[in-house]
């Protein structure tokens, strides 16, 4: 296996999300920052001083529109106490009023990009070969070396600039609601990859970025109703473009989904019937997902779309 080191810098906003959201009884705005709060753990501080436990169930759902400070005033809870059970706070601009969505993070709290995301985003091109190879054998082949770990790539942890954004899915057909959901930006951030022997590193960047940029291509294609949101991605693509062979670009995370990075853009750009064909000998390759129009969204935030990061080699 060879060692590769890239910096990697964020281009727009990045959510990989944890899995988890969080609701008004879950967080309190104090100046710009949105505190996350553990609700077990406030819950089981206040049952032992509450004398009948119905009366208390009766008060706390009384409270669930008013959310934690509702919580806090009706029960009396100490300032001090409250912050006892603090997770986290993110930095947060404006009113937040709705459900939170946070970025993946350790059992610490602290937040990381997993391994996993950088590896598919590197890996999804490939596919390619197993769909357009006339020998079946080949396929096979190329598909049992594709999933396994000729690509090694740990969890990336480091210094991430993370904030509550206001996120819009674009092309839904009608006015989507805003979403708020934890993004984070970063520069220089190191990454160290294992990749098998066999992959040469320029044609190994060239072609991931060949496939990005047919991606890119059709999204502005798809996407000409937006206007700002339209420019930034032919801002990414201009970029991708003039940095093809000297710089890594990948979509990940929220965004960057089967119809926007993945398998999607081989079945609707090219040959539909041959895709269906392929995926139908390996179902397991899309989890079930049905055959509609690509992209089916675009998500942004400020009509930004999420989820471009760029990989410089180095030497």
């Amino acid at each position: 296996m060879m060692k590769i080191k890239f910096l990697m810098n964020s281009i727009t906003p990045i959510h990989i999300s944890s899995g988890e959201s969080f609701n008004k009884l879950e967080y309190m705005k104090i100046d710009d920052y949105l505190h996350i709060f553990d609700l077990g753990k406030i819950i089981d501080f206040l049952i032992p001083k509450q004398r009948y436990l119905g009366e208390f169930i009766l008060k706390f759902e009384k409270n669930f529109s008013s959310g934690i400070e509702g919580i806090i005033k009706e029960f009396n809870i100490k300032k001090d106490d409250i912050m006892n059970f603090l997770k986290y706070r993110i930095k947060a601009d404006g009113d937040i009023t709705s459900e939170v969505f946070t970025f993946i993070r350790h059992s610490n709290g602290r937040i990381y990009i997993p391994g996993s995301s950088i590896k598919g985003a590197m890996r999804k091109p490939f596919y390619g070969d197993i769909i357009y190879n006339t020998d079946k054998e080949i396929r096979e082949k190329i598909y049992n070396f594709n999933k396994t770990k000729n690509i090694e790539i740990s969890d990336i942890e480091g210094d991430f600039e993370s904030q509550i954004k206001r996120i819009k899915r674009l092309g839904m057909g009608k006015e989507a609601k805003l979403e708020n959901r934890e993004v984070i930006s970063f520069k220089n951030l190191e990454l160290k990859i294992k990749i098998d022997n066999s992959y040469d590193i320029e044609n190994f960047i060239y072609k991931i970025n060949n496939f990005y940029i047919m991606a890119l291509e059709y999204m502005i294609k798809k996407s000409y109703k937006y206007d700002v949101f339209n420019k930034n991605l032919k801002n990414i693509l201009k970029n991708v473009k003039n940095n093809i062979k000297k710089s890594l670009f990948l979509h990940i995370g929220f965004g960057g989904g089967f119809y926007t990075k993945s398998l999607g853009v081989f079945y609707e750009i090219n040959d539909p019937d041959l895709v269906k064909l392929r995926f139908k000998e390996r179902k397991y390759l899309i989890k079930g997902h049905t055959y509609t129009p690509f992209p089916k969204t675009f998500v942004s935030s400020n009509e930004v779309p999420l989820g471009w990061v760029k990989l410089d080699l180095v030497n």
